[in-house]
């Protein structure tokens, strides 16, 4: 591994558990490089759950098929996030979700028993991987509270507002099923905020 690739892998890190040079090099050979291309899957319902990722370029989607042909977003995957099937994480089993890139994807990705491994080998490593699980369900909390605003305009704009300049690159429809707002109601709620913003801008 080279430098420019440790140095990558330690700024995804939490800052408040920074990493002395000895456990720089301790931890980051530990992770190997994965490129999905667009519609590639990282894991499939019913695959062994084997490794933790952190998305360093592109976004995914973690969804499951509850029903046939029903579509069941969990979350979308990006911008220097640690996952994996949590399910399947924790339970040391087979994938609850699918997780598929929507764009080319770079990853960065660690075997379980190795982070298992960090967690034993001191009490700072030990900090750092909890660290990271607080970061991962704090975000996934933020996630929740979004979807729980009960003004869908409003939730429509703090999805924007999280996913930024990914928004293009996620399918409509998926956003639709995400936020649980019909097709329809969503473009006419997206229409009337940009009326607004147009009358703003020109008034």
């Amino acid at each position: 591994m080279v430098a420019e690739d440790s140095i990558s892998i330690a700024r995804f890190l939490p800052p408040r558990t920074s990493l002395d040079l000895f456990e720089t090099e301790m931890i980051t050979p530990l992770f190997k490089p994965v490129e999905l291309k667009k519609g590639e899957f990282f894991i499939h319902i019913g695959d062994k759950v084997t490794d933790v990722a952190i998305v360093d370029k592109g976004i995914l989607c973690r969804y499951s098929d509850h029903e046939k042909d029903h579509k069941v977003i969990d979350q979308f995957l990006c911008d220097n996030q640690f996952f994996s099937d949590r399910e399947g994480y924790f339970s040391n089993d087979t994938s609850f979700t699918h997780i598929q890139a929507l764009t080319p994807c770079h990853l960065w990705t660690i075997p379980i028993d190795q982070v298992e491994m960090l967690a034993k080998t001191s009490h700072h490593m030990a900090l750092i991987m909890n660290s990271i699980f607080k970061q991962t369900w704090n975000h996934e909390m933020i996630l929740k509270n979004m979807l729980l605003i009960k003004d869908p305009l409003k939730r429509i704009l703090r999805f924007y507002e999280l996913y930024g300049h990914w928004v293009s690159d996620i399918p409509v429809g998926d956003i639709q099923i995400y936020l649980n707002i019909s097709h329809a109601y969503y473009y006419e709620l997206l229409h009337k905020f940009l009326k607004n913003v147009c009358f703003r801008t020109f008034f």
